[in-house]
């Protein structure tokens, strides 16, 4: 299929237009929740506001179609201990004080108040994904970050370099 090739998606009765390496990037991130315990906090990086709301929609139904399968595999098999898929993720988005809310060129605002209370929690979640727009990047830390993921993916090596560099900061 064509990279700029666009579906639609209907996953747990939300419907949602994403394009293919979006869709495949949530994808790999509630399978990694899944499977791997020692993901805690995963900072996404997103190009807008609008791709940021987009990758938690489809991230929050893709986890809770997770949550239900495996919910339904442990009944049958008798199984009451709690697995990865059946912790919940807290899920948030944080954005820069004024942002281009995407196409529509709209900007979103977010005030520095708001910005701190949701680092805060992000850090103090057992299990969280922070959807980020142009705000956590150069020197910004954030020892809480364990994965990163950058959804739209900058071909500027210094760009990636600090983007990477959110987790591989020493606690």
């Amino acid at each position: 299929a064509p990279k700029n090739m666009t579906w639609t998606l209907t996953i747990s009765r939300t419907l949602q237009t994403a394009s293919q390496h979006v869709f495949r990037s949530m994808k790999l991130l509630v399978d990694l929740y899944a499977t791997d315990d020692q993901i805690k906090r995963c900072l996404v990086f997103c190009k807008d506001t609008i791709e940021s709301k987009v990758c938690r929609s489809i991230f929050l139904s893709l986890w809770e179609d997770q949550r239900r399968r495996a919910a339904g595999a442990s009944s049958q098999q008798g199984q009451s201990a709690p697995t990865q898929t059946q912790t919940q993720i807290h899920t948030d988005i944080i954005f820069s004080t004024a942002t281009e809310g995407g196409s529509e060129g709209a900007k979103e605002t977010m005030q520095f108040d708001e910005q701190q209370e949701k680092l805060s929690k992000f850090a103090a979640s057992d299990r969280a994904v922070l959807f980020n727009v142009k705000l956590i990047s150069i020197g910004v830390d954030l020892p809480s970050v364990d994965t990163v993921m950058i959804v739209n993916p900058s071909f500027a090596s210094h760009d990636v370099t600090q983007k990477i560099g959110r987790a591989l900061r020493k606690n």
